[in-house]
């Protein structure tokens, strides 16, 4: 195999490579087109971990969503969407090294996707794998009764 044959294998790989590892864009979370809540949350996983942290949710007026479970420092999880229709993309960042993007609309099975819109809705789950308890005292839960996937949202002002 020649050396500028071996050059050129290695450029298509980094090209390739390196469209799958874009970065989720940084969003201005304080800008007015934004609704966001923060406060604790206790994440139980499919798999029965259960981890507990700060938690910050946000979603932006043409749809757009941000959602952020962490220990400070370190983020457990990462959840992203920008743009609609055609032009949507979403990132998923997790702890253990998971790290996915794609375009159009994010995977349904992640509960982290969905939670800006519930706490938006007012508790009211749009798609009905979810099964969505809210309390007067402004706890709100979010179960997938197939998984065993829960999480306890306790938000400030809520």
């Amino acid at each position: 195999m020649t050396t500028q044959y071996r050059f050129w294998i290695f450029i298509g790989m980094a090209m390739l490579t390196g469209c799958s590892t874009t970065p989720a864009p940084i969003i201005d979370l304080a800008n007015r087109h934004w609704q966001s809540w923060q406060g604790q949350a206790l994440w139980k996983t499919p798999t029965g971990t259960e981890i507990a942290g700060d938690v910050l949710l946000a979603r932006s007026d043409t749809g757009e969503i941000y959602a952020e479970l962490s220990k400070p420092p370190i983020v457990v999880i990462h959840v992203q969407t920008t743009g609609n229709g055609k032009q949507a993309r979403w990132w998923l960042h997790s702890l253990d090294g998971g790290k996915h993007q794609g375009t159009g609309s994010p995977p349904t099975q992640v509960i982290w996707f969905a939670m800006p819109n519930i706490v938006a809705s007012g508790a009211t789950a749009e798609n009905q794998k979810w099964r969505v308890d809210a309390t007067e005292a402004g706890e709100i839960t979010v179960e997938n009764p197939l998984t065993g996937e829960r999480v306890q949202l306790f938000l400030d002002g809520a």
